[in-house]
């Protein structure tokens, strides 16, 4: 390939670093573009006049997938709320109750609210997503709610993560490592939950 269009790629592959999955997809277009370019013309073309700024172009793109990886992170969101759901559950099933412990309140506090929270935010976030994407008006910023509603069930796993360790430090039995093992698995998905909205939050077009 002509290295100018070599250097016109790599340059699109820059601007979409956020996500390199989709970086290498659009790249991948481009190159398509430039080859039946050069092939209709019969010669080397000029990627700029082609398919204009490369920045342009990636972002372009970039900014029609947007609305739809939120959607995805929304998703992880919901899954991530089941789990931290049923942790709380099978922490009240399995370990002591700890309401005696006036100096766990912040961190009860945290596990409940914060999980009311979450969820109200990710329904809000879903609804103004879908208004949006029929030319509805919505005030609210979907991106800004998945952001609350991820923040918010962080510090639900948080406050839920204290009572669990504290139930089982109280109670030590094999029941007790069911908690353990599902906020275990909440962790992970909140790490990954974290991961995809660092990528999400740098689609251009999203409000």
């Amino acid at each position: 390939m002509d290295p100018a269009a070599q250097l016109y790629l790599h340059a699109v592959r820059a601007a979409l670093a956020f996500d390199p999955a989709l970086a290498e997809r659009v790249a991948a277009e481009a190159e398509d573009h430039l080859a039946e370019a050069e092939e209709a013309r019969g010669g080397a073309v000029d990627p700029h006049l082609c398919l204009g700024p490369p920045d342009a172009f990636a972002l372009g793109i970039a900014a029609a997938h947007g609305p739809q990886r939120l959607a995805g992170f929304l998703k992880l969101l919901l899954t991530a709320l089941l789990l931290v759901t049923l942790t709380m559950r099978l922490r009240l099933a399995f370990l002591p109750p700890l309401e005696a412990e006036a100096w766990l309140w912040p961190a009860r506090l945290a596990d409940r609210w914060g999980l009311i929270a979450a969820t109200l935010a990710a329904a809000l976030a879903g609804v103004g997503l879908w208004r949006q994407r029929r030319g509805k008006d919505w005030h609210l910023s979907p991106r800004r709610l998945a952001w609350v509603g991820g923040v918010a069930l962080l510090l639900s796993s948080l406050g839920g993560g204290v009572l669990t360790a504290v139930g089982i430090a109280t109670q030590l039995t094999w029941g007790a490592m069911i908690p353990l093992a599902t906020t275990a698995a909440e962790v992970v998905a909140l790490l990954f939950l974290a991961g995809e909205y660092r990528r999400v939050h740098r689609y251009p077009g999203l409000v």
